[in-house]
């Protein structure tokens, strides 16, 4: 997938800084992953959410997949989606719903302290 299509993943005409070309391999991945299965709006927050958490922690990405299957269960609980599982997204993205439960655990931390600082 082409490092544009990302770009239109996220929003209309904002372009999307990667410190990372891993961190850029996990959001077209992501994107890949989670194309039919969701809509275009659920997708760019995906992307969107992964972009501001690696600008802000820097994480150190071993497997692209962790991190996208991490990022797709923070979304499918936000809207509430109880048939996604950590079972299936391992299956899915090649890794271990262990590790999965490491990231999500991050990314959930990440997402309740930038509420707390928007509030």
């Amino acid at each position: 997938m082409p490092a544009a299509a990302v770009e239109e993943a996220c929003s209309a005409g904002e372009a999307l800084q990667w410190n990372d070309p891993l961190y850029e391999q996990v959001a077209r991945e992501l994107t890949e992953g989670m194309t039919g299965r969701y809509g275009d709006e659920e997708i760019r927050s995906a992307v969107a959410l992964w972009n501001d958490f690696t600008i802000r922690t820097t994480p150190a990405v071993r497997k692209t997949g962790v991190f996208a299957a991490a990022v797709e269960f923070c979304i499918a609980q936000k809207l509430g989606s109880a048939q996604v599982t950590k079972a299936a997204l391992a299956e899915r993205y090649s890794v271990s719903t262990s590790t999965i439960t490491s990231r999500v655990n991050q990314l959930t931390e990440f997402m309740d302290t930038q509420l707390a600082v928007s509030v």
